[in-house]
Order: C-alpha cells, then structure tokens, then sequence
C-alpha cells in the first residue's frame, strides 16, 4: 500500500471531531497544548505506522517543512500533488501556519482533510474536516508516495484481539493525565517517571476506544467507570459526552 493513502485512510476517522483551537485528543496525545493541525498530521502517522519514516512528528509546521527538505522530498507550489502528500499552507504571507493531506482537485481549487480548521478553512477552528481553498495559499508539500511492505499473511484466521488493559495503578494514572493533573510534555514524563510509556500507552488506548466505540457501548463504558468522572470523562469523550450523558441520565 502506499504510505499517502494508508494516511489519508486514517485521518478520514476524525472527520467531524471538534475540539477548541489549542486543546483536543490530538494535544493530549502529543503531550502540549497549541494549535493542533501539525499534531493531528503526527497522530494520524502514528496510527498509520509511518511516523519518523516517512511523516515527521511535529507540533510548528515549518519544522515539517524543513524534515521535509532534509529528506529530499520537498516540493515548491502545489504543482505534482498526490493523494495522501503534506500541504503545507501560509494564509499570512509571512511564514507556513497550516498542514493538511491532499485529497484532490475541484474546478482549480485544492482539496485537503485538515485538523484544527473551521468554517473558513483558516488555520484554527477546532475541527477535523475537509477544506477547499486556493492552490495560492500553498507553499509547497512534502510527498508521502512511499510504498509500504504489504503484511505478512495471518498462518490462521483470528479474531482480532481486544486491546488488553493495564494495570489498575496505570489505569488511575491515564484518567488524571486526561483530568490534566501532569501537565504536558517533558513536565509529564518527569512526573510520571518510569511510568510514562505504560501509561501514555493507556491515554491513547482510552482515545481510539472513545473514537472507534459505539455510542451503546460508551455508555456501558461509562458506567463501568472506564472512563472515570469529570473532567477525566469529559476530556476523553469529547463531543460525544453529551449524548452519552443524556441516555444514562435517562435509564
């Protein structure tokens, strides 16, 4: 498969996610707060296995440009764009300030899936969603056409495995980093000490099962107390909170 698409696959998860400017999923993930656009390009990456191989974990996009350049995979304007490549864009004139994935072309104008745009399709707007704007705002893209091994085939069919919990003390631990209680970046991983992979690994855990659940089965999640109380169960459900509320509150 190739890497552009396996991205863009991805990242069409989160369309309809919303989240202020400067704190979403994606910040917790990162481990900072700030406008996310960058962050959200890094998660989805991530998620694809491709991150630091062929997309750059990065929160200020002119550090992707640059990772970008250094690789030799730097490309001016917007001319010879892919499905799947980083656009990078500058709505200000004085620096690159946005990064979305090349979808395609309409009538001249071109198609990204960004994180953290709004009803313009600025730079900020705490959503995850399709924008179309003109080729004039691009800088330049890094291109993500890298082929990727295809998997080795399963010996036997399974069923794919629930994604096993940690440990209790982990589990109360990833619930106050959503709460906020160990602030963000190296500030956490200092608190946290040898703790910090097992229970960063708990946080994104708890947010694709937040993404990729049911709305039943967030309820009973819910109610099991997975994902605690507030604000711990607030941050971690998103705009999905509500609904899930109104139908416990309802039983």
């Amino acid at each position: 498969m190739n890497a552009g698409d396996k991205l863009l696959n991805v990242a069409k998860a989160d369309v309809g996610y919303s989240s202020s400017s400067t704190h979403s999923k994606f910040n917790t993930w990162y481990g900072m707060n700030g406008y996310w656009c960058a962050m959200a390009l890094s998660y989805w990456a991530s998620v694809a296995g491709i991150l630091g191989t062929v997309v750059p974990k990065h929160a200020y996009t002119p550090s992707g440009a640059n990772w970008y350049k250094q690789k030799g995979r730097w490309h001016n304007g917007a001319s010879g764009l892919k499905r799947g490549d980083s656009v990078y864009f500058s709505f200000g004139g004085k620096r690159i300030d946005h990064v979305g994935i090349f979808v395609g072309w309409n009538r001249g104008r071109i198609v990204t899936l960004d994180g953290n745009t709004g009803s313009v399709n600025g730079r900020s707007g705490g959503q995850v969603k399709y924008a179309t704007r003109s080729p004039r705002y691009v800088v330049g893209y890094g291109s993500n056409q890298i082929s990727l091994p295809d998997p080795k085939p399963a010996v036997k069919p399974a069923a794919k495995p629930a994604l096993k919990p940690p440990a209790a003390d982990v589990k109360s631990l990833a619930l106050r980093v959503w709460a906020g209680e160990f602030g963000d970046g190296a500030t956490r991983r200092a608190k946290l000490g040898a703790q910090y992979d097992a229970v960063q690994a708990r946080v994104t855990y708890l947010y694709r099962l937040a993404r990729d659940s049911s709305t039943s089965e967030l309820v009973r999640l819910t109610k099991l107390g997975v994902f605690g109380n507030d604000p711990a169960r607030s941050a971690i459900l998103g705009n999905r909170r509500n609904e899930v509320q109104r139908i416990i509150n309802r039983r």
